[in-house]
Parts: C-alpha cells; sequence; structure tokens
C-alpha cells in the first residue's frame, strides 16, 4: 500500500511539474509579448510627440506666412526711359588690376618654388660639403 501511494504522489508531483514547466513556457512568451508591445508603444509614443512638435511648427509657420503674405503694392515700378549706361572705365580697371594680382602671385610662386642654390655659401649652407671649384661671375669692364 505504501509503495503504490507513494507511486501515485510520485506520478502527482511529476505530472505538477510538467504542467509548471509548461506554464513557465507559456509565460516567457507571454512576457516577451509584453515587452515588445511595451517597446512598441515608446516607438508610437515618440512619434506621436514628434508629430505634435511638427504640428506646432506647421501652425508657427502658417501665422508667419499669413502675416508675410498680407503686404500691399505701395509703387508700382516703372518702366525705364533709357537703357542703363555701361561701365567700360570700370571694368577695363578691374582688368587691369586682376592681370597685376595675378602676375604678381605668379611671380612669387615662382621665386618660392625656385630652389637652385646660387653661391658656394648656397651649396655649404644646404649641403654641408666643402665646394670643390665654382664658375666665376665674367666681370664687365
Amino acid at each position: 500500500i505504501l509503495k503504490t501511494t507513494t507511486g501515485r504522489r510520485i506520478q502527482a508531483l511529476e505530472d505538477e511539474e510538467a504542467k509548471l514547466n509548461k506554464e513557465i513556457i507559456e509565460f516567457g512568451k507571454v512576457k516577451q509579448d509584453f515587452d515588445q508591445l511595451r517597446t512598441r508603444k515608446e516607438e508610437l509614443l515618440g512619434r506621436l510627440r514628434n508629430e505634435r512638435d511638427r504640428s506646432a511648427v506647421a501652425q508657427n509657420q502658417k501665422v508667419f506666412i499669413d502675416q508675410i503674405t498680407d503686404l500691399k503694392i505701395a509703387d508700382e515700378a516703372r518702366r525705364p526711359l533709357a537703357p542703363s549706361p555701361t561701365q567700360k572705365n570700370r571694368i577695363i580697371l578691374m582688368s587691369i588690376a586682376a592681370a597685376f594680382a595675378v602676375g604678381f602671385g605668379l611671380a612669387a610662386a615662382r621665386e618660392f618654388m625656385n630652389q637652385t642654390m646660387e653661391t658656394t655659401d648656397d651649396v655649404h649652407k644646404h649641403l654641408q660639403l666643402p665646394v670643390l671649384g665654382a664658375i666665376p661671375d665674367k666681370v664687365l669692364r
């Protein structure tokens, strides 16, 4: 009798354990669904706040546009009696100034890019070697 009672009791406990395991699995699924719904709710609330802000900005812009469009023409434009004079002298002076600026810039760039050594002192300074020979400048008399 004790053996059968214990066996039934063990079987009942195993059945209850299986039932609890199924409920735990079901609870996990429900919790996962709940978390997804909570995340979705937060996203939707964020979008709702964003749309409310955009709506407020749009309302403010509409008021501003209404204020701007409430304009009236004070004086009609008149047709000119003669064509506008050309400014030849000004154009010529600006062209000459631009040419001088470009020429000066090119000359400065060429001088800056020049890396030739012109004197024996330059050779000694840059190479730190003694000069073995040099061609003297031609002296005019």
